[in-house]
């Protein structure tokens, strides 16, 4: 099985390629967690990949919420495949904490991070997503061969800057700077792609309720970009995945 989170489209087209290259169904992680759903134990002989975005080089907590929830046999194969828009850090050793794996990848994509900067050059998107299409083939020839290799398990440098960073960015990740201006439509697009269930439509324009980690589903995908952070995101082009 592949277990994908994605915001902006990134980690669910590196599923979907994974699924179509593996012969495996790709499931959302955020589908599963809203249903408060409990995803099937994983069994010996099994396969478990896990697709995700970096998040101040390290694993979103969103996804260590769902590892939490998985029930992995000693003899199932798990592999992870982390995008990022620049470096995964110590990515893959912060989720051995809760998981064991067997193999690993890291695959540059575009990066969605608007309160940092815009959408990156139509050039540099086309040559990350070419860069990572040509290597998905073998990713998926290793894992359908149930082969162990640590393509990205960087050493403890990249580990203790995860160590420092990922907390800093988890402690004050916050949502109080989000806003709607009057392009808003209420359309609540917002709301039903907020993985947490944090935005809701109240008088016809979206509300954050203050549990947020900034994956910028909602400011990202809105269709009439409707929606900034404060003063940062004011005039910076939006970026979701067009394949």
């Amino acid at each position: 099985m592949i277990y994908y989170f994605s915001a902006t489209g990134n980690s669910k087209w590196v599923a979907d390629q994974l699924a179509d290259g593996t012969g495996d169904k790709a499931v959302s992680i955020t589908e599963i967690m809203k249903r408060g759903a409990l995803p099937p134990p994983v069994e010996s002989g099994e396969t478990l990949v896990l697709v995700f975005p970096v998040f101040a080089f390290a694993p979103p907590r969103f996804v260590i919420d769902f590892v939490r929830k998985l029930k992995v046999a000693d003899g199932a194969f798990v592999c992870a495949v982390c995008t990022m828009g620049g470096a995964a850090g110590g990515t893959f050793r912060y989720l051995e904490k809760f998981i064991r794996l067997d193999s690993c990848y890291a695959l540059k994509m575009p990066s969605n991070y608007i309160l940092m900067s815009g959408r990156e050059a139509d050039g540099e998107i086309g040559a990350k997503i070419a860069k990572a299409k040509a290597a998905l083939p073998a990713i998926c020839e290793s894992v359908s061969a149930k082969k162990a290799e640590m393509k990205a398990r960087n050493g403890y440098p990249a580990f203790l800057m995860t160590a420092v960073v990922a907390p800093l960015f988890n402690k004050f990740a916050s949502d109080k700077a989000f806003h709607s201006t009057d392009r808003c439509t209420g359309c609540g697009l917002c709301t039903e792609l907020c993985p947490l269930g944090n935005i809701a439509i109240e008088d016809g324009r979206p509300r954050w309720h203050g549990n947020c980690m900034q994956c910028m589903a909602c400011i990202q995908n809105c269709p009439a970009a409707a929606i900034e952070y404060g003063d940062k995101t004011r005039g910076r082009e939006r970026y979701v995945f067009k394949g």
